[in-house]
């Protein structure tokens, strides 16, 4: 069948030759703008660092970082809930030989290690998350402000800290999803136009 293929006798199928290979660029006859017609055939290159220097903590609630040294760095990431990782808090041993230094902290160049918790860290995201949509898209930054107010009333009262449904809640927390389905209640969403 194959050789049946490449003579052609097998009717409606041909046997093309294989495509050219694109003659290779002169880049010198480039200029940085043509780096931005999508008709020249420039190989898109991913820079991106190897993950050297990833570390899995064996409380998977703390997120690590490698922060900058400078105390300008420093001051705010302690203040925001940053704390040094130990050594004992390490799952595994780092890719990249690094030891401890004397104050028992890991360094690697002007950068040290530290955790945060998920809980901290994953609200501050959250924040700067909601702030960059109210930058770029006033609509959709009501339309989250809508969400989390309709969360909080949803919820509001039936639960305490833990999560765990309070018998006597007395707050009628419900009453909002009822008014809500019955078109009585709605939280207001300005139309914003650009």
């Amino acid at each position: 069948m194959l050789r049946q293929l490449i003579a052609g006798q097998v009717s409606g199928v041909k046997v093309g030759s294989a495509p050219k290979k694109p003659a290779k660029l002169d880049f010198s006859k480039l200029s940085e703008k043509d780096v931005f017609d999508l008709n020249i055939p420039i190989e898109a290159v991913d820079h991106s660092m190897p993950d050297y220097l990833k570390v899995d903590l064996k409380d998977t609630n703390y997120v690590p970082r490698w922060v900058n040294r400078d105390p300008r760095r420093l001051g705010p990431m302690k203040a925001n809930g940053w704390d040094f990782v130990k050594p004992d808090e390490i799952e595994n041993s780092l890719t990249l030989a690094i030891t401890t230094d004397e104050n028992g902290q890991y360094r690697f160049a002007d950068t040290v290690l530290m955790k945060c918790e998920k809980v901290k860290y994953f609200g501050q995201l959250r924040r700067n998350h909601l702030r960059a949509l109210a930058m770029v898209d006033p609509k959709n930054a009501h339309l989250a402000a809508k969400a989390i107010i309709e969360g909080e009333l949803t919820g509001a009262g039936n639960t305490d800290l833990n999560g765990n449904p309070i018998a006597d809640d007395k707050t009628n927390a419900g009453d909002y999803q009822r008014y809500n389905n019955a078109g009585k209640m709605k939280i207001y969403s300005p139309e914003v136009t650009i």
